[in-house]
């Protein structure tokens, strides 16, 4: 199985991440140079945190020039949660922030929409929600082969995607009134809102899918 390079930037969950790979049989390891990174048949973005913090650090140590040369390669690329975001082209958490911009949309506030009697939906929006797909998408031959539309998967998040591509979303998550991106993808980039490395055999699957790609 290929050699997935998780990128470090002191923002991620690693260890978590480690682990999974591993009981799915991958071989991962980290990468905290240029070099590192493009050493890997695989890339992950993992992530906990804020936007700023994370993507200046990506920058300062020269890792997002790597990152892009290794989506120009053609070679997978996922990020997770906070990763997941870094991949997009903006962000307006704690100001305005440039992404990757390797699929296009705007990171902005998750909102709290009106529920019954004056209750609201909390952010940041914790805990398991169902992964649902958008009308004409097709999941076969994606990260989500192996999910069924209705599958739980663990979410921590108070941000998340502002797009004008629905092409690029694989699968939302309902949040109030509000169908939240969860999973988008671009070519040979995907990313997950969700932590796939805490959402059980869900996904498990999702990151063995995404291994087979």
């Amino acid at each position: 199985m290929s050699k997935v390079g998780i990128v470090d930037y002191d923002c991620g969950n690693l260890f978590s991440v480690q682990h999974a790979f591993e009981y799915i049989s991958a071989e991962p390891y980290f990468c905290k140079t240029p070099e590192e990174v493009a050493q890997a048949d695989r890339l992950l973005l993992p992530g906990v945190g804020a936007f700023g913090d994370a993507i200046t650090a990506i920058t300062e140590r020269g890792l997002a020039d790597a990152i892009h040369s290794v989506a120009n390669a053609g070679r997978p690329i996922m990020g997770i949660c906070l990763g997941m975001q870094l991949l997009v082209d903006e962000s307006e958490e704690s100001g305005q922030h440039n992404g990757l911009g390797l699929i296009p949309g705007r990171i902005v506030q998750l909102p709290g929409e009106p529920r019954t009697a004056g209750a609201r939906f909390k952010v940041p929006n914790v805990g398991w929600s169902r992964l649902n797909r958008p009308d004409c998408i097709n999941w076969s031959n994606t990260a989500l082969n192996l999910t069924n539309p209705g599958d739980f998967a663990y979410f921590v998040h108070s941000f998340h995607l502002n797009s004008e591509h629905p092409e690029f979303i694989l699968a939302t998550q309902t949040f109030g009134d509000v169908q939240s991106p969860a999973v988008i993808a671009r070519d040979n980039v995907v990313g997950c809102q969700f932590h796939p490395e805490r959402s059980g055999e869900v996904g498990l699957s999702i990151l063995k899918s995404w291994m087979e790609i």
